[in-house]
């Protein structure tokens, strides 16, 4: 996996359970509960750990899903495909939308978006 950067915090951190199924590195991006995150540290599974969980944090990342990765509307939707641990520009049903795209990704590798407080599973 790669990395997810934290550009800007309130340093607004909370201890929980990962229940994420995988271990977590540190800047990993996860689901916890119904809840965005970024693992502070190393997590093993069932370890508790310190997450980012700050609402409206703003991340940039490269970890994109192949062919669902053009990002080319500002302020549009971010989803994260949990199965894959990537984030997506698609509406796909299990996806989870946690976060509007802050700029147009460009020519970027990356993309920098505003994470919500809560994620939201995609229904269709």
């Amino acid at each position: 996996m790669g990395n997810v950067y934290v550009l800007a915090e309130e340093c607004d951190h909370q201890i929980m359970e990962n229940d994420t199924g995988a271990d977590l590195a540190q800047e990993d991006f996860a689901i916890i509960g119904s809840i965005p995150c970024v693992a502070d540290n190393a997590i093993a599974i069932g370890a508790f750990g310190s997450f980012h969980v700050e609402p409206f944090l703003t991340i940039r990342t490269d970890e994109l899903k192949s062919g669902e990765d053009t990002f080319d509307t500002e302020n549009s939707l971010v989803y994260w495909d949990d199965t894959n641990k990537v984030f997506s520009d698609t509406e796909t049903a299990d996806y989870y939308i946690v976060g509007q795209l802050k700029y147009a990704k460009g020519t970027n590798d990356y993309i920098t978006f505003v994470k919500f407080p809560t994620a939201e599973l995609v229904v269709t």
